[in-house]
């Protein structure tokens, strides 16, 4: 007792103050989806362009949830599992509507052009 930090927190609550800390994975993969899915609410008529980046932003957090993974195989086996099948999910779901979105894409642009084209503003 002599040695000891009169002010310092006992172990125990030391280790249980870290452990219900949320982990680095989870609060940057939860930004980068919050990020991709605002592209996704964007209405500017690039609905293929904004899926295109909503699915680079899901690959990105899918591939830190990959990581972590990776590094806490030996700890905790099953840690991530449902994140990774989530964003699996994610990725398919979003990649299968690519050709609609596109084609939706170019009549949008194509609209755009057109109404150009006949009111010409002075």
């Amino acid at each position: 007792m002599a040695g000891e930090n009169p002010y310092s927190s006992p172990p125990a609550i030391r280790e249980a103050s870290v452990a219900s800390l949320p982990s680095a994975p989870r609060g940057i993969s939860g930004g980068l989806l919050l990020v991709g899915a605002l592209f996704l609410l964007l209405l500017n008529g690039q609905h293929f362009t904004n899926r295109l980046i909503f699915l680079g932003f899901v690959a990105a957090s899918a591939f830190l949830w990959y990581r972590f993974r990776v590094r806490a195989r030996s700890q905790a086996p099953n840690a991530g599992r449902l994140a990774l099948i989530v964003h699996l999910i994610l990725l398919v779901a979003f990649a299968a509507t690519l050709p609609d979105a596109y084609s939706r894409q170019s009549s949008f642009n194509n609209t755009i052009e057109r109404l150009k084209m006949r009111s010409p503003t002075p």
